[in-house]
């Protein structure tokens, strides 16, 4: 084995992933099996004369992976089932800053340290994440008392909210029960939370003081990680562009400090083999500075033992440095293996050190006899294979998390990266001769180029993010099969070159892509001339998306704007012809301003109780109140509006839209017949007497209410001779094509 702490390290990152899928119980008996198998496979290489141990040694690997995850995460998970559904009341400190999403409702990670009575007591040790909607406000560092709606979050995949959360250290979901006495005690940090916290304001500060406030909330994205500061304009540039990675601390960044550090300490009196550790320490408390974050811990210790390797005078080996640390990060928690940026990250390194050396030499064999043109084909050519090696290895984790790809992504990086690791030095040179050392001509020239590398950035992101078919949505059904498809196409070719002198990777690459675009095809021949109506599978109300040849319609706003603006990428929406909101509710009228300000809408349907100046950005688009009507694609729908529900009549089938507060005893006589009932919680007593639907779709239900009210489900459904369609966290997609001919499916 030449490299076995890389074999050790993704034996068990491969693992605990496997685990975390499959659950405790049977990651027990996992364990039991690779055990059993690992020893025979030991025995074997002992009696053989090779005595090839890396079988042996992955199975062991796994046996041991499975077993930890099962006795970790079964108290976990007992804990959870313990307080799931269930109000309890708990006290515990706000862990993290509070985060505000876009329809103002303000999230809480409170670590609880007291379970008042009963099911709070499981709780005790373990963090939770709520949400308040109302006059609830706590700090960071904040005691919190109060009643808490717990609830278990959704777990469809292996990429679901329940594995994210608990990769994150969060055990539950719910909210706030702000109608029962609650209380805030304002509290204070730890001494090094309070020095460490200290440290990050102050730079804050200073850049606030410093620089432009767009350029101070990009620099604070690239020297801290976070992206709050910034517009929703330039985050969605540098998201479309491939770039979004600056704004996380990263392998890039931690490379930088430690650099810079070492050149620090080579200008003091220090021996060669101190240097390192000084260094270490630097490193250390830029990891505490930006908040111990996943990320921050990941490239951290990577560069810690990269570090570790000079101070021992010995060079680390790239991958066996990889697998080391993911062993250290896995081991430190049991669903450490669903966290999906650390997918990201170990897929990304693994590309470099497996696709730089052998750039590298290829440029030694061919490289140019002028030394001018030597140097920009070394930089350009390499920071485009960069972009290219990391953008392959983490597209297979990509395509399954994320809803669409760029395009753009190596153009973009050739443009951005040199810069930014210039502008990371300028910010860290201006930080010093602002406050440390301070020298206020040296300083000015930092932050005056600080500025302007900041300006070409985000000019940078737009003109990457505006070009055509910058970035492509993904989020669809046969791309998933496909990337399975095309795993298992390499997985054969890997296996093929252990019998040819080579694998044959270059016809795997064509087979795939051929599957891709023949799948691709497939899809849009099938839809090319189909209406579609998408469902969004999440959020707190209904909201719909009716598609057509590039044309769309947007029905209420219950769901969060990044979802409905992720469904009309999906369905490639060029013009929006309407948005017609369900409710007054502030979260909806909120929702819909970003949309309108995204993709600027023809028309605007608006219930009686909203005002027009209630949504600055829809000036431009004509509003109609209350009542009225709106004919789709030269008559192909209709689109009826009234009393906060929409009624959507297309190919012969009718489609009632309600929204959270509606009241049916308002509805017209016609919207009662329609076919289909899309809502967010079903009617019930005389509401549901009055309508008859043949189908109802009841989107965005907590799944933690579905056993609670299996009864009224099956009362309901027996009462219209049709089942409840849900979606499971999934948008659902409704085709009509004839009367009484309507497909249904999750997703697309």
């Amino acid at each position: 084995m030449r490299r076995p702490l890389a074999l050790v390290g993704f034996a068990y990152l491969l693992t605990q992933a496997v685990s975390v899928l499959i659950g405790t119980k049977e990651a027990f008996l996992l364990a039991v099996v690779a055990l059993a198998a690992g020893a025979i496979f030991l025995l074997f290489a002992l009696a053989s004369k090779n005595r090839k141990y890396a079988i042996p040694v992955v199975l062991l690997t796994a046996a041991a992976a499975s077993f930890l995850f099962s006795v970790q995460s079964a108290p976990l998970q007992a804990a959870a089932e313990a307080a799931a559904n269930q109000e309890v009341r708990v006290s515990g400190i706000v862990c993290e800053p509070p985060a505000v999403d876009d329809s103002g409702s303000t999230h809480y990670v409170i670590q609880i340290d007291d379970g008042k009575w009963g099911s709070g007591k499981a709780l005790e040790g373990y963090a939770v994440q709520v949400t308040a909607y109302g006059r609830f406000h706590a700090q960071l560092s904040d005691r919190v008392t109060a009643s808490l709606e717990l609830y278990m979050p959704e777990k469809e995949s292996f990429f679901s909210q329940q594995n994210r959360l608990r990769a994150d250290g969060i055990l539950l979901q719910g909210s706030v029960d702000e109608t029962r006495y609650y209380t805030v005690e304002p509290g204070t940090l730890p001494a090094v939370q309070g020095f460490l916290e200290g440290i990050r304001s102050n730079i804050s500060g200073v850049l606030s003081a410093s620089l432009a406030p767009e350029d101070a909330a990009l620099a604070e994205g690239l020297l801290l990680g976070g992206s709050s500061g910034l517009s929703q304009e330039t985050r969605s540039d540098f998201r479309d562009a491939g770039i979004y990675h600056l704004l996380s601390v990263s392998g890039l960044h931690m490379a930088v400090i430690a650099q810079f550090l070492l050149f620090v300490c080579g200008l003091l009196p220090l021996p060669r083999r101190v240097r390192p550790v000084f260094a270490c320490a630097g490193v250390l408390l830029f990891m505490g500075v930006a908040d111990f974050v996943p990320s921050v811990v990941r490239s951290g210790v990577m560069c810690l033992l990269m570090l570790g390797g000079q101070f021992f005078s010995r060079r680390a080996d790239g991958l066996n440095s990889l697998g080391f640390a993911v062993l250290l990060l896995c081991l430190a928690h049991p669903y450490a293996a669903a966290d999906v940026s650390l997918l990201l990250s170990v897929s990304a390194t693994l590309g470099l050190l497996l696709c730089m050396p052998r750039w590298t030499a290829f440029y030694q064999k061919h490289h140019p006899r002028s030394r001018v043109l030597r140097v920009l084909v070394r930089e350009l050519c390499g920071a485009v294979v960069t972009s290219v090696a990391a953008t392959v290895f983490t597209l297979p984790v990509s395509l399954f998390v994320f809803e669409s790809q760029s395009l753009v992504s190596p153009l973009a990086n050739l443009l951005v990266l040199q810069p930014s690791t210039w502008l990371l030095y300028l910010l860290i040179f201006g930080l010093l001769f602002t406050t440390l050392l301070p020298v206020p001509f040296l300083a000015g020239l930092c932050w005056q180029g600080a500025a302007l590398l900041s300006q070409w950035l985000r000019k940078a992101a737009a003109f990457c993010a505006r070009l055509p078919f910058a970035a492509v949505c993904t989020d669809y059904t046969f791309v998933k099969v496909w990337v399975l498809c095309a795993l298992l196409i390499f997985g054969a070719a890997l296996l093929l070159g252990r019998c040819l002198r080579r694998p044959p990777l270059w016809e795997a690459a064509l087979c795939s892509a051929l599957l891709l675009a023949c799948n691709a095809f497939l899809y849009a021949s099938r839809t090319a001339d189909a209406c579609r109506v998408f469902v969004a599978g999440s959020g707190s109300g209904v909201s719909a998306v009716v598609s057509y040849h590039g044309q769309s319609v947007v029905i209420g706003c219950g769901a969060g704007q990044a979802r409905v603006q992720a469904i009309l990428r999906r369905c490639g929406t060029r013009s929006l012809e309407a948005v017609a909101l369900l409710s007054d509710w502030k979260g909806e009228v909120q929702r819909a301003s970003q949309i309108l300000k995204a993709w600027q809408p023809a028309h605007l349907l608006l219930p009686a109780d909203v005002e027009q100046a209630d949504l600055p950005a829809a000036a431009a688009a004509p509003a109609l109140q209350g009542a009225s009507s709106l004919s789709l694609w030269d008559g192909r729908a209709l689109l009826l509006y009234d009393a906060s529900a929409a009624l959507l009549e297309v190919e012969g089938t009718s489609i009632l839209f309600v929204g959270a507060y509606a009241d049916y005893s308002d509805l017209p006589a016609a919207f009662l017949d329609a076919d289909v009932l899309v809502c967010a919680a079903l009617p019930s007593g005389e509401e549901a007497e009055a309508l008859q639907p043949s189908m109802t779709c009841l989107c965005a239900y907590p799944d933690e209410q579905i056993g609670e009210n299996a009864a009224a489900f099956a009362a309901y459904a027996r009462a219209h001779g049709q089942p409840i369609v849900m979606g499971n966290a999934q948008d659902l997609v409704l085709e009509p094509h004839l009367p009484n001919d309507l497909k249904v499916r999750r997703n697309d």
